[in-house]
């Protein structure tokens, strides 16, 4: 039998469910949105950029006006362009920790389940299915995937680990920059597919793998769908419906 199934129910209820919940909301309405006004931010920094070298005394035989209004221009496309590799870095490394959250919820179950002298310790995953409880059948089991592949490609950057995530989404090897420049969707995956091969690139930097908004949200859904589904067949199996 499943050790103290109705209260891992609610432990799965009110302390997972909810950290994820928080973190959620703490990345995607505290970190992101603030660097939702970057175009605005380029936009100020080159004028003042453009203010700052025209009051410079001018030496007509090096420069003109024209001279600073471009160096003002590339300064505030250079912002733009280093803080949206800061903002996808941050949103690459969100899903590094995301993964590592859910981990680590995981693997507080195990760290304190009973076990008999002589038996070891097995992931999360094996010990439920050892009580009957398949996990590879819930719901959120295809994104949980998809997210544990994210992670390892980030952190490790290697063609292994970008090739099984290719497996699973390919278009996380597209810039969205690309994407609004080209529409065609065939090219743009075969694009990808020699992207992912190359294993010298920096993601956590914001380059070669472009999580989305929509994808860390999608992840963290299906992180708190696992652990609502847990705790469900725990009751149902166990009995124990108040107190999950």
């Amino acid at each position: 039998m499943f050790p103290n199934p109705g209260s891992w129910a609610w432990h799965c209820r009110k302390v997972f469910v909810p950290a994820l919940r928080a973190f959620n909301r703490g990345a995607l309405e505290k970190v992101i949105p603030s660097f939702a006004n970057l175009a605005q931010e380029a936009d100020d920094l080159a004028s003042a950029e453009y203010a700052r070298l025209g009051s410079l005394p001018a030496d007509e035989d090096l420069f003109d006006m024209g001279d600073v209004a471009d160096w003002a221009n590339e300064a505030g496309i250079d912002y733009y362009q280093t803080m949206s590799d800061v903002r996808q870095g941050i949103l690459n490394v969100l899903a590094v920790g995301l993964h590592h959250l859910f981990e680590q919820q995981q693997n507080s179950f195990v760290a304190r389940e009973p076990l008999p002298s002589g038996h070891q310790r097995i992931g999360f995953d094996k010990r439920l299915l050892a009580y009957g409880i398949d996990s590879s059948l819930f719901p959120s089991a295809s994104k949980l995937r998809e997210l544990r592949a994210a992670a390892n490609a980030l952190k490790h950057g290697s063609t292994e680990a970008n090739r099984s995530l290719l497996e699973l989404r390919p278009d996380l090897f597209i810039s969205p920059d690309l994407r609004r420049l080209n529409s065609d969707a065939e090219h743009l995956l075969s694009s990808a597919r020699g992207l992912a091969s190359w294993p010298d690139r920096v993601p956590m930097a914001g380059d070669h793998i472009y999580v989305q908004e929509s994808d860390l949200a999608a992840w963290c859904d299906a992180a708190i769908e696992y652990w609502e589904t847990v705790a469900e067949t725990l009751n149902e199996q166990y009995g124990h419906r108040s107190l999950g």
